[in-house]
């Protein structure tokens, strides 16, 4: 993941989870071992698709939503900051200056290499001097959400599932 090979590192995760699903176990702590696995693997698959669904979009706006979702995904500490780098470039870009500095703050309370930290201050500063977002997202970053895994979009809590989702409940 660190070094963006995205596709194999989804082959891995997904390979990994499958093989959870054929894991025997002889005690709870070994279940709770499995289904933390199983998390994990489930949010890094997520992830993985969100970056490489944004790599391959041509609009701009999707691209910067796709990046935000991402950023919100459970992964490694360093995960995180690639993210949220990103996220802060892709946004910053499409001059939607208010989400670009937020994704600017959350990376530099990662406490993230001196040359990254310093390239998100600027970022704010510039940020700040010109709030404002260019372009309406479909992204809330105060509302807790989960992305779902078919079409990529939040699901944020309280709201009622898609359509889509109603014959499984």
């Amino acid at each position: 993941v660190t070094d963006g090979k995205f596709a194999e590192a989804l082959e891995i995760f997904s390979g990994v989870l499958t093989a959870t699903a054929l894991t025997v176990v002889s005690s709870r702590q070994e279940v709770a071992h499995l289904k933390e696995l199983q998390g994990i693997c489930r949010d890094y698959i997520i992830a993985l698709n969100l970056e490489l669904l944004r790599k391959k979009t041509s609009a701009p706006k999707r691209a910067v939503e796709l990046a935000a979702y991402f950023t919100h995904m459970n992964l490694q500490p360093a995960h995180t900051m690639l993210a949220l780098k990103s996220a802060m470039t892709v946004a910053y870009k499409l001059k939607n200056f208010n989400t670009a500095s937020s994704f600017a703050r959350r990376l530099r309370e990662l406490n993230p290499r001196q040359e990254i930290s310093t390239q998100a201050r600027k970022v704010i500063q510039l940020c700040d001097a010109n709030p404002g977002d260019a372009v309406p997202l479909a992204y809330d970053e105060r509302n807790p959400f989960v992305v779902c895994a078919i079409s990529f979009v939040p699901i944020y809590r309280g709201s009622p599932l898609p359509v889509s989702y109603t014959h499984l409940t």
